[in-house]
């Protein structure tokens, strides 16, 4: 099935007949989508502002929907059907009407109701961006320095010919274009930030600053303000901003108190946000955004003491309430709780479960025989497992491949020993049902009661070293010294 490899902005929408705008107060929040998707991937569409989701609906049986949701500002929204989405604006008041194929975006479409000349214009720049490929900067990024400029002009120079020629034709409205106009800016800003790290790991060679940019460029680049909140509706500028933050967050020292590697980089990035970014809705915005990111690669644990602040800070309920949910999910795998019987095969064909292996830690590495990041871990894995020998700790792999024998294979191929688990059903199996892992290699700590003391653990490569030794008895960690 052809995936929408785009539509990240495009076009929409009409006036619903039954809600027209002399019905709605002008002061009102409230925004009215309807319209019909087809040959959608799944009966559902979702609706986000800023990257958060306000809402899921359910396409009935011929694939039409009709919502209705507060925005509080003048916004670009996502609007995505599985992995295919698109982008829309929309102000509070407006009544969208949307009708198209979701294979064939740019063929057969309706657009109508509120804001369609922007809408209009939004498809028409997918349609282009999806032509150029300015989606997917890596298709470039190995060019010279001297190639990737020329290219980079020519491309925003496409865009810009596009927009100022809908411009010409259309009353655009003011917000849609600081909106439209800040877009083109720092996507050609954010294309520049990435192409060092690009180029070097496409060619193995770095370059300069002044290689690929003018002295003008970079003093823009470096002068730019951070504390736009107007703007963040836009997903380049967004962009430009997390790049300036991770940038800055490399300068700083770590907090060698703090053992965790994940929560030392992420202490980093808030205290680079409190540093760069003086505009408060900015800051909210960006110490949600890294808060969202620690809970979704590591977990809810060591986040409390950032939930706090975050929360003494006032910021809003709409950031506090996301990162309460997102909680809320790893409710049944926070520390301290103790994990269900779940049952396994091992290598022999044995029935197996972790409670044969209580009285010491247990280290579990969730993989797949086809998963590449996994397999690199293993020589990490294996180092690990000798270091501590003769210390009251397990390592068990439990693989979630869909083909037992295909398993076996790599075992012997491998020469796989210790602790070898297989479990049925792969990625819908009670146990990874019961992790929530949607995505591998992914890593768990048990205490010697079986109760969880990571759901999400650091990787062999990085620092579980200081974990494990952190929860080993202190005799043991007295012989280790």
């Amino acid at each position: 099935m052809k995936k929408l490899r785009l539509v990240s902005a495009f076009s929409l929408l009409i006036l619903f007949a039954a809600c027209s705008g002399d019905q709605q107060s002008e002061t009102s929040n409230l925004v009215i989508l309807s319209g019909k998707l087809h040959q959608a991937s799944n009966d559902l569409v979702k609706i986000d502002y800023l990257n958060i989701n306000l809402l899921v609906d359910t396409l009935d049986a011929e694939g039409a929907f009709h919502i209705s949701f507060e925005l509080p500002e003048a916004s670009y929204l996502k609007i995505s059907n599985s992995k295919q989405y698109f982008m829309l604006y929309a102000r509070p008041g407006d009544s969208l009407y949307l009708e198209l194929d979701m294979l064939e975006p740019y063929v057969g479409y309706r657009v109508d109701g509120d804001r369609p000349a922007e809408n209009a214009y939004l498809m028409a720049k997918d349609s282009l961006q999806t032509l150029l490929g300015t989606i997917i900067y890596i298709d470039f990024m190995h060019e010279s320095p001297a190639r990737y400029a020329q290219i980079r002009d020519s491309l925003m120079d496409e865009l810009a010919s596009l927009f100022q020629k809908h411009a010409a034709q259309s009353t655009f409205d003011s917000p849609f274009i600081a909106l439209e106009e800040a877009y083109l800016r720092y996507k050609s800003m954010h294309m520049n930030q990435m192409y060092p790290m690009y180029h070097r790991h496409l060619t193995g060679e770095e370059v300069e600053e002044e290689e690929y940019m003018t002295e003008a460029e970079i003093h823009d680049m470096e002068s730019a303000d951070l504390g736009l909140a107007s703007l963040l509706s836009a997903s380049t500028y967004r962009s430009f901003v997390d790049q300036r933050i991770q940038r800055f967050a490399k300068q700083i020292e770590p907090d060698t108190t703090e053992a965790d590697f994940t929560l030392r980089h992420y202490g980093r990035l808030l205290t680079a946000t409190d540093s760069l970014l003086e505009q408060t809705e900015m800051r909210h915005y960006f110490k949600y955004k890294i808060m969202n990111s620690l809970l979704d690669s590591k977990g809810p644990t060591g986040i409390d003491d950032f939930m706090e602040d975050f929360r003494a800070e006032q910021a809003p309920a709409l950031y506090t309430s996301e990162l309460e949910k997102a909680l809320e999910k790893w409710s049944l795998i926070k520390p301290g709780n103790t994990i269900p019987t779940f049952q396994f095969v091992n290598a022999e064909g044995d029935s197996v479960s972790f409670e044969e292996l209580k009285g010491g830690l247990v280290y579990v590495d969730i993989w797949a025989t086809w998963c590449a990041p996994c397999l690199a871990e293993h020589p990490h894995w294996d180092r690990l497992k000798e270091s501590y020998a003769d210390q009251p700790i397990s390592f068990v792999a439990i693989s979630i491949d869909d083909s037992r024998e295909l398993w076996q294979k790599v075992l012997e191929t491998e020469e796989m020993e210790g602790h070898q688990w297989f479990t049925d059903n792969a990625w819908q199996s009670d146990f990874t049902r019961h992790f929530s892992v949607n995505s591998i290699p992914r890593f768990l700590l048990l205490d010697a009661d079986g109760k969880i003391i990571d759901p999400k653990a650091d990787r062999p490569s990085g620092g579980i070293r200081q974990v494990i030794d952190r929860h080993l008895p202190e005799r043991e960690k007295s012989d280790q010294a």
